[in-house]
């Protein structure tokens, strides 16, 4: 188990690395339609379905990113099962999953509103 030890460390980093790039790359991308929309507010009124998209942009980003985190974590304690690691583990998974549960329903109330609002 030593030998594998530094391949699942490194394999698990660089998930991890992956999963904040997603991040990173969706907090820059809706940022930036978030400034455009903002400068754009002072020639129309009611942006609020803009503002919507954007959540939703950037919830499935969130959710996405949050689904590497865990992969993560969980390569990193296979690769070292104490009962330490297996606590923070699971710990961190019902963190992620709470917050990817609820994420996720916001996300599908901003879908349905979305499909509401087309129907009309």
């Amino acid at each position: 188990m030593n030998i594998i030890h530094p391949i699942f460390f490194s394999i698990s980093g660089y998930i991890e690395i992956f999963g904040v790039l997603i991040l990173i790359y969706g907090s820059i991308k809706t940022l930036y339609k978030y400034v455009f929309i903002e400068f754009e507010s002072f020639s129309k009124k009611n942006l609020t379905e803009k503002m919507q998209d954007i959540r939703y942009e950037i919830g499935i980003y969130i959710l996405f990113a949050l689904d590497f985190l865990i992969i993560a974590d969980i390569i990193m304690t296979i690769s070292d099962p104490t009962q330490e690691e297996m606590v923070k583990l699971g710990v961190m998974i019902v963190i992620r999953t709470m917050i990817g549960f609820f994420l996720s329903k916001e996300v599908e109330s901003i879908r349905q509103f979305e499909k509401m609002k087309k129907e009309k």
